[in-house]
C-alpha cells in the first residue's frame, strides 16, 4: 500500500473568511477528512477501532501557510504516518493547489483512549508500521506552546459548546477551536495568517462554558481556553 495518501477536494467560499483568506477550520477539517479516509483504508478507522472502545484523539497539531488557496479551486491533500511511538502517532500533510504549488505545511500528534475507561491506550491496537514515511513536512519536534498564564491575558470572550461543536465521537470538534480564535482575534484585512498550532488538553462536551483568554503583541497570539478555571486548550497564531 502506498505510504502516502491523497485526497482531492474542491474548495468553496463557505472554506474562505470574509477577506477570501482560507480559514484555519478549513484547513484542520481537510486534515481531518484526509486522515481518516487514509486511516479507513489502512482498516483502524472510526468504526473498526470504536468496535473494541477506542477512538482516536487529537493531542497537538500545527499548520504553516505558504500560499494562500485560491476561492473554488481544486486542490490535493497528501497525509502520511510516521514511525509509531509507544502511546503517539506523527502524521504529516501538505496541501497542494491546481498548479501542484505546496501551499500548507502540517503535522498532528494522535494517540488511542478507550472511551469507556478514559485512558490512553498502546500503539499495539492500531500499528501502521508498514506504512510509513520518515519525511517531516515541517522538520523537529511538536513541541508543546510555551506561555506562562499571567496578567498580559485577559478574557476576551466566553464561548458554551454547542451541538454544532460537536464530532461523532461525541466531543468538540478539534476544527471548531480554530472558529473560537479567529473569532476573538478578528485580523484586518491585510493581516494573513502564517502559521497556527494548538495543544488539546482536556476534551470538551455540550454545554461546558468556556472562557477564552487573549494575549495579543505584535504579530503573534496565544489564545487559552479554561473550564472551571483549568485550562482545556492553547492555541497560537502568528500572521505577517
Amino acid at each position: 500500500m502506498a505510504k502516502i495518501y491523497e485526497c482531492n477536494f474542491r474548495l468553496t467560499t463557505g472554506f474562505y473568511d470574509h477577506y477570501d483568506r482560507i480559514r484555519p477550520y478549513a484547513i484542520l477539517d481537510l486534515f481531518q477528512e484526509t486522515a481518516g479516509s487514509h486511516a479507513e483504508s489502512l482498516k483502524i478507522g472510526f468504526k473498526a477501532l470504536y468496535d473494541q472502545d477506542i477512538i482516536w484523539v487529537l493531542a497537538r497539531n500545527k499548520f504553516i501557510i505558504e500560499k494562500n488557496l485560491s476561492v473554488s479551486a481544486n486542490i490535493k491533500v497528501k497525509t502520511w504516518s510516521h514511525p509509531n511511538g509507544r502511546f503517539e502517532f506523527i502524521r504529516d500533510f501538505e496541501i497542494y493547489d491546481e498548479k501542484n504549488n505546496l501551499c500548507v505545511r502540517g503535522t498532528s500528534k494522535w494517540c488511542l483512549v478507550n472511551f469507556k475507561t478514559m485512558r490512553i491506550v498502546p500503539n499495539t491496537i492500531a500499528r501502521t508500521d508498514n506504512d510509513y514515511y520518515e519525511y517531516e513536512t515541517i522538520p523537529g519536534p511538536l513541541n508543546k506552546i510555551e506561555f506562562v498564564k499571567d496578567n498580559s491575558f485577559s478574557v476576551a470572550d466566553t464561548h458554551i459548546v454547542q451541538v454544532s461543536d460537536l464530532d461523532h465521537n461525541g466531543h468538540m470538534n478539534n476544527a471548531r477551536y480554530a472558529e473560537l480564535f479567529c473569532n476573538v482575534l478578528n485580523l484586518k484585512q491585510n493581516e494573513e495568517i502564517v502559521s497556527f498550532e494548538t495543544d488539546y488538553l482536556q476534551q470538551l462536551f455540550l454545554h461546558d462554558k468556556i472562557d477564552l483568554c487573549l494575549k495579543k503583541e505584535q504579530n503573534e497570539a496565544i489564545l487559552i481556553g479554561e473550564k472551571d478555571h483549568k485550562i482545556c486548550f492553547v492555541s497560537r497564531c502568528k500572521w505577517k
